[in-house]
């Protein structure tokens, strides 16, 4: 590591000592910034003490943008200068409070790591597409648009729209009830305080109508 006035600097590199040529398979590190969020009665506390932090990805230029929300005081930026960072991945360790009507319903912090090498399993190809199991990959830039929000009260035999190839992404959260949906075949039962996410190019229908009241978002 070396120091100048304004920055750090730190040089990251492998070194194999053997005698013999190994592949890396998986090399990351992770870096000390967090996203963090307050759920408090104190507004100012979140507003002063909390921090957004915003990955870009590119082939040259790879960097975190750490941003006070309160727009005072100094600003942070981790920055690629040399090599390539295949993408950065984020663990998170939060309460999610959604149902509780408080502003960020969130509470907690979102921890990034610098993929170096590897970080993906050999055939996987980003996208909405490009999914492995229950996990949904989506490739920004460009980052996604709010379009609409609804509330909606269904009752006891009533069913969800059939619908197919809708276009977007459609964020599902039951206050009250279940809902029993279907995406291309497989049957979900999405309870009370539970979140689902339809995809925006498959077939959405219900397997089951509702077997008692039931409202979401």
């Amino acid at each position: 590591m070396s120091v100048d006035a304004e920055a750090l600097f730190w040089k990251i590199e492998l070194e194999n000592n053997i005698q013999k040529k190994i592949q890396i398979t998986d090399f990351g590190i992770w870096v000390s910034f967090a996203y963090v969020m307050f759920r408090d009665k104190n507004v100012l506390r979140n507003i002063h003490n909390s921090a957004a932090v915003f990955p870009a990805i590119s082939t040259d230029y790879t960097k975190l943008s750490m941003v006070r929300r309160d727009g005072t005081g100094t600003n942070l930026g981790l920055y690629q200068v040399k090599g390539k960072t295949k993408s950065v991945g984020t663990y998170c360790d939060y309460e999610n409070l959604f149902f509780e009507n408080v502003s960020p319903f969130l509470d907690g912090m979102l921890f990034h790591k610098l993929y170096l090498a590897g970080g993906y399993p050999q055939d996987f190809k980003n996208g909405v597409k490009g999914m492995s199991g229950d996990i949904i990959s989506i490739s920004t830039p460009p980052f996604p648009d709010f379009i609409e929000g609804n509330y909606r009260k269904m009752r006891k035999g009533q069913s969800h729209v059939d619908r197919k190839n809708l276009g977007f992404f459609d964020l599902i959260a039951v206050k009250k009830g279940c809902l029993f949906l279907e995406e291309d075949d497989r049957k979900y039962e999405i309870k009370e305080n539970e979140m689902f996410i339809l995809l925006p190019d498959r077939h959405h229908c219900s397997w089951k109508p509702c077997q008692e009241d039931t409202e979401f978002y």
